[in-house]
C-alpha cells in the first residue's frame, strides 16, 4: 500500500483526552467539600447518616464538562441510579455541592453501578465498581468523580476569511501549507503551489498565530510510502480581525522556527488477521495537548518489508506556546481505529507499537441486534489494559458511554426511571467497545475501538 501523509492536524485538547473520570475544571471546583446536600434520598440510602454496622459507604461528586473551554462545573440537577452489591437500586437527584453519598454497601457481596443523565449531556454509567477498582482510578476507597460530557463540541465561533501570499520560500514552486497553530477552534488548512495565494478561516475579535511550512512530496518507488522534506516552517503572529482580511504576506525566511529531526518507528499488532493490516496508511505526527493543528511531520515515511513496522523521520518546531507535546501515529481501517501516543519530543531511535483492536464475539453476526441490556463479549488481544469501555450511538452521534473495569464483559444497564430509553436511543442504536492504556496523568496513551454493531430494546 502507498503511504500517502497525512494532513497534519488532531484536534484534540488536553482536557478532551483526559481521562473519563477527573473533571478540568477550575482548582476551587475540585476541592468543593459542602456536606449541606439539599438532595436526601427518601429511602434513607443516600446521603442519610452512615452506619458503619451495615456496610460502607460510597461518595461520588458529580462534574459536567463544558465544550467551549473545557472546564468543569457541578452537574447539579442531574439523575442518578446506583445499583450496590446484591440490593436494590436507589435514585436521587445531585444538588448544588454535586455529591451524593451511598451507604450500607457490602463489598464483599459483589461490585456496584453508577449511571448518571443530565439533560443536554451524554448519559454515563460506571459498571462493576469496587474498592480496588476505585483506588486504581486514583481515587479515595469511599470517594471519587464521575464527569458528564457534552454530546458534541459547541457550535464554532463566527468566522472570517484572511488571505494573503507568501514569500521567502527556498523555491517557489515548492507546495506550503498554512494553517492556524494553538488552541482555537474551528480553523481551517490551505495547501497549494508557492505561486498561489493562500487563505484560511479564522474565529473573530482574538489574535492568533499562523503556521506555515514549506514542502515537497514524492512516493517511493517501491510503493511503501514516501519522502516528504520539509525546508522551512514559520510561525507569525497575527492580531484580532473583525472582518474579511487581505493581502497577508507570510515571510518563511523572515519568521522561520528552528526545526529538529529524529528517526523513530512504530509497529503494527502482531495479529496477522489484525484489520489494521488492512487499513489506510498512518498518520504521524508531533502535537502539543494544547494544539489542534501539529508542528511536526515525517519527512520519510516507509512500511517494512513485512509489513510489521513503519519507520519514519521526524521534523519538528518547539514553540514556546506548546503544552505537553508527543508524537503519534494512528491507523483507520474502516470504522476500527488504533492509535499511540509517545510524551514528549521525539527522541533518536524511538520505538512504540500499536494497540491492536478487540474483535466481538458476543453476536452471532455482526448485523445481528444484541439486546441492549444483554452481556455484550469480546476478545482483546493486549494486556494491561486500563479499562474496556462502551460507546453507545444514535445517528452518528454519543448518547450513552459505559466505562468497565473487566476487559472482556460489560452489560449495559437500565437508565435512571427518568429516561426513556426508547426515546433517549432511537430506532437503531450502535454499540462499539473502546479502551486501551493511560499514562498516569490519565490520557489515552494507546487508545483502540472496534467496528460497532447493533442493538436493539
Amino acid at each position: 500500500m502507498v503511504l500517502r501523509p497525512q494532513k497534519p492536524v488532531i484536534a484534540i485538547s488536553l482536557c478532551l483526552m483526559a481521562s473519563l473520570w477527573l473533571g478540568c475544571g477550575d482548582d476551587d471546583g475540585g476541592n468543593n467539600n459542602n456536606n449541606n446536600n439539599d438532595n436526601t434520598a427518601q429511602d434513607g440510602g443516600v446521603d442519610a447518616a452512615p452506619d458503619a454496622a451495615t456496610g460502607d459507604s460510597l461518595t461520588i461528586v458529580f462534574w459536567a464538562r463544558s465544550n467551549e473551554d473545557a472546564t468543569s462545573v457541578i452537574a447539579e440537577g442531574a439523575f442518578v441510579a446506583f445499583d450496590p452489591p446484591g440490593g436494590e437500586r436507589q435514585e436521587a437527584t445531585v444538588g448544588a455541592d454535586g455529591r451524593l453519598t451511598f451507604h450500607g454497601i457490602d463489598w464483599t457481596a459483589g461490585d456496584a453501578n453508577v449511571t448518571a443523565f443530565l439533560f443536554g449531556y451524554v448519559i454515563k454509567s460506571v459498571v462493576g465498581l469496587n474498592p480496588t477498582w476505585i483506588e486504581e482510578l486514583g481515587a479515595t476507597p469511599s470517594e471519587l468523580d464521575l464527569t458528564l460530557e457534552p454530546p458534541a463540541p459547541a457550535d464554532p465561533p463566527w468566522m472570517v476569511q484572511v488571505s494573503g501570499t507568501a514569500t521567502g520560500l527556498v523555491d517557489p514552486a515548492h507546495d506550503y501549507i498554512v494553517h492556524v497553530f494553538g488552541d482555537l477552534l474551528a480553523t481551517d488548512e490551505w495547501g497549494g503551489p508557492g505561486s498561489q495565494p493562500w487563505s484560511i478561516n479564522v474565529p473573530t475579535g482574538v489574535s492568533f498565530i499562523i503556521q506555515a511550512l514549506e514542502q515537497e512530496y514524492t512516493e517511493l518507488a517501491n510503493g511503501r510510502g514516501y519522502e516528504r522534506p520539509i525546508y522551512r516552517v514559520m510561525h507569525m503572529e497575527h492580531g484580532p480581525v473583525t472582518g474579511y482580511t487581505t493581502g497577508v504576506e507570510l515571510d518563511f525566511g523572515a519568521y522561520e522556527m528552528a526545526t529538529f529531526t529524529a528517526d523513530v518507528s512504530m509497529s503494527y499488532p502482531p495479529r496477522a488477521d489484525s484489520p489494521l493490516h488492512q487499513g489506510d496508511p498512518p498518520g504521524c505526527a508531533t502535537c502539543a495537548w494544547n494544539t489542534h493543528f501539529c508542528q511536526g511531520w515525517p519527512t520519510y515515511q516507509e512500511l517494512s518489508t513485512d509489513a510489521s513496522q513503519v519507520d519514519l523521520s521526524m521534523v519538528w518546531v518547539e514553540p514556546v506556546s506548546a503544552e505537553l507535546p508527543f508524537w503519534f501515529c494512528s491507523v483507520t481501517a474502516g470504522e476500527v481505529y488504533s492509535y499511540t501516543i509517545v510524551p514528549g519530543y521525539p527522541q533518536p531511535d524511538d520505538q512504540a507499537s500499536l494497540i491492536d483492536v478487540p474483535r466481538w464475539i458476543t453476536q452471532s453476526s455482526p448485523s445481528a441486534p444484541h439486546p441492549v441490556h444483554d452481556p455484550l463479549e469480546w476478545e482483546w488481544f493486549e494486556t494491561g489494559l486500563s479499562y474496556s469501555s462502551l460507546s453507545v450511538t444514535r445517528d452518528g452521534n454519543t448518547v450513552w458511554t459505559v466505562i468497565g473495569h473487566d476487559s472482556s464483559s460489560i452489560t449495559i444497564p437500565a437508565a435512571p426511571s427518568v429516561v426513556d430509553e426508547a426515546q433517549l436511543l432511537g430506532p437503531t442504536p450502535m454499540v462499539r467497545v473502546f479502551g486501551g492504556v493511560q499514562t498516569p496523568e490519565r490520557f489515552w496513551e494507546r487508545y483502540a475501538q472496534n467496528e460497532p454493531i447493533p442493538l436493539q430494546h
